[in-house]
């Protein structure tokens, strides 16, 4: 008998209402999701590597441009509302 396997969050990340609304509304083909590393500084100074997701929507292959950029936020630091 196979083994139970236990699902965990490997990566959550939050995307205000608004961005997606302003990407959605343009009636795109596709959405694009883009995580990249940054390097990024904590609160005691140190470097560490930090995720950051966009979302790009797309008509015709071609980027649909939007005013917040399409950011989402990585948990933690942000928290769901």
């Amino acid at each position: 008998m196979a083994k139970k396997i236990q699902t965990s969050n490997a990566l959550q990340f939050v995307f205000s209402a608004s961005t997606l609304k302003g990407i959605l509304s343009n009636n795109p083909d596709k959405v694009q999701f883009t995580v990249t590393v940054e390097e990024a500084v904590t609160k005691t100074g140190e470097k560490v590597g930090a995720l950051r997701i966009d979302a790009v929507g797309y008509i015709k292959g071609k980027p649909i441009k939007t005013r917040d950029g399409g950011g989402g936020c990585p948990i933690p630091p942000c928290t769901p509302k």
